[in-house]
Order: structure tokens, then sequence, then C-alpha cells
């Protein structure tokens, strides 16, 4: 997660929420950064000898992200779409 941050500084990211969290009872990083255009979701999820990585931007505008049916939850719904096997 660091390396991903150092690799991407030059956005000037701004990190909203950097959290341990589980995913499917599996371990689990999940990130939000904002840059001057968008809003990125990342998740790292262990499992056994893999890593998965998820990831998702999307545009700041017209205050999308604040509303009911905004690129939060179109996020967060697309990153729980996905089913692991262990």
């Amino acid at each position: 997660m660091q390396a991903w941050l150092e690799a991407n500084s030059a956005r000037n990211l701004h990190v909203i929420r950097n959290e341990e969290i589980a995913v499917a009872g599996l371990p689990a990083r999940s990130l939000e950064v904002e840059t001057s255009r968008d809003v990125v979701r990342v998740r790292w999820i262990i499992a056994n000898d893999r890593v998965y990585y998820q990831f998702v931007a999307a545009p700041k505008h017209q205050n999308a992200m604040m509303s009911d049916n905004g690129y939060q939850t179109l996020a967060l719904a697309f990153f729980d779409s996905f089913e692991l096997t262990k």
C-alpha cells in the first residue's frame, strides 16, 4: 500500500481513508484517496499465496459522491460483486 501511494505521489493525493478490513473473512486493506480530479478507491485482499487488487476511480463533479446513489455506493457495490474462492 505504501509503495502504491509513493508511486502515485505526483498526483498530489489526499488520503481520505486507510484501514484494515476483512473481505470474505480474508485480511485486506482499503484505501480511499482524492486527487484534484478523481476519488480513487483501492482494495488489497490477501488469500493464501495471492494478493487481489481492486481499483475504482470516479471523477469528482456535480457532488456525485455525496448523492444517495453516488459513486461511493457504486464503487462499494462493484467491490462487493466479486466472490473470492479460498
